[in-house]
């Protein structure tokens, strides 16, 4: 062990000589192990009046997200500067996080103003000390913080001897199975309306795919291919060509909706359409098609600008996790260490819609499975996706899909 630490203590300095960026190792409870390099931007963040707790609580977080992300993931800490990170498996079969960072990818002149400025408790001399040290920071281009964070992973994987992430992959494959098995069950018990093939939990599915919300996007490719299992009967040729058609509709979102680049998608979907008849198990079908919702879920993030990244996931992730309940832009904006006319105007410019709007499509899109079950009244529905007021659900809901919430009860879901 102690070997093995001082060996990661050793590659994690040489990383930090080459590349000007000081990196770190945290426990899973955030705590910092040891530090290299030499960090200005941690004197800006002492300086004003950042909180230790909440950066344990962020790191402590991205090592969380770093392995459910597939073992590379850049995130903002609550003083907004980027960190790069990677899981390193120890010998004692403990995970820690290697981090690179901080690193700072927006023009200075910015980054105080959104930053430092508004602090009305800092003093103009410790405003003008983190000026004098924001003018010898490195402002980093996207494409080499890119580049670091896959140094970063190489790094990681060499240093644990083996892949973490594939280590734990054994693990996520036996839950993913088991949530499958359990849709089955529930379409041999014969409950209304799962006899049928749920093309709204498709819809869905492409939509949060859009969004990069990968456990949600998760869940519902379960609940399909446990569909699509059922209903083959098991017939592999026949399941490899309706996952086939599923990766076509994939594609086309990540590249449509999802701002990655066409011929991009086109290669990689072709890829995918010669590997799909090599594949012998519905096993190996289930496994294949997470790291497909994997890959596009890092792909669409990735291609939008990195400063923002890990502030969407945050909102996305809030509002999933919260629709049913009342939710205010101030609320919002203290999760994700932003000002609210900030986050508003971010929100807009990168996802093209209001938060507002993005909201109500989540509750409405939340409504569509409770309103198929003829035993909650609308009212009820209404209030568990979060709307005080069943006539106003029922305008958003129209506005949305173009059919008030009865009629499409009574269509049982099939609307255009």
């Amino acid at each position: 062990m102690l070997e093995q630490v001082n060996a990661l203590y050793g590659e994690m300095k040489d990383f930090s000589v080459s590349t000007g960026i000081s990196s770190k190792i945290f426990n899973a409870d955030g705590s910092e192990l040891f530090f290299c390099g030499k960090c200005l931007e941690c004197e800006i963040c002492r300086l004003a009046g950042g909180s230790p707790v909440e950066c344990s609580k962020t790191h402590a977080k991205a090592g969380e997200d770093t392995l459910r992300f597939g073992g590379k993931y850049i995130y903002l800490c609550p003083m907004g500067f980027v960190h790069a990170s990677s899981p390193v498996l120890m010998e004692d079969s403990d995970i820690v996080t290697a981090v690179a960072g901080p690193i700072l990818i927006i023009d200075r002149s910015d980054y105080f103003e959104e930053y430092i400025q508004s602090k009305d408790e800092l003093s103009d001399k410790t405003k003008d000390e983190i000026k004098r040290l924001l003018s010898e920071i490195t402002v980093y281009p996207l494409e080499k913080v890119t580049a670091y964070s896959n140094m970063l992973y190489y790094l990681a994987s060499y240093s644990s001897g083996k892949d973490a992430v594939k280590l734990l992959s054994t693990g996520e494959n036996l839950e993913q199975q088991s949530e499958i098995s359990d849709n089955i069950i529930h379409l041999k018990s014969g409950i209304p309306d799962r006899t049928e093939y749920p093309i709204y939990k498709e819809k869905e599915l492409l939509d949060v795919l859009s969004g990069g919300d990968r456990k949600t996007a998760q869940r519902l490719l379960n609940e399909i291919l446990g569909y699509i299992f059922f209903s083959t009967g098991g017939d592999i040729d026949v399941i490899r060509t309706r996952v086939a058609e599923l990766i076509v509709q994939l594609s086309r979102t990540a590249a449509l909706n999802g701002g990655v680049n066409r011929q991009k998608i086109m290669d990689i979907s072709v890829d995918y359409m010669k590997t799909i008849w090599t594949l012998e198990s519905i096993d190996d079908i289930s496994t294949w098609m997470s790291r497909i919702i994997s890959s596009f879920t890092q792909m669409i993030f990735s291609s939008k600008d990195i400063k923002h990244i890990n502030v969407i996931q945050k909102v996305v992730a809030f509002i999933n996790t919260n629709y049913m309940h009342k939710i205010s832009l101030d609320e919002i904006a203290k999760e994700s260490f932003l000002s609210s006319s900030y986050l508003s105007k971010l929100f807009k410019t990168e996802m093209k819609i209001n938060l507002s709007t993005y909201i109500n499509n989540v509750r409405v899109e939340k409504s569509k499975l409770l309103l198929l079950d003829s035993s909650l009244s609308i009212v009820d529905v209404a209030t568990m996706v979060g709307f005080d007021e069943q006539s106003y659900f029922s305008k958003v809901f129209k506005n949305v899909t173009g059919v008030t919430p009865g009629k499409f009860r009574q269509l049982k879901g099939h609307i255009k």
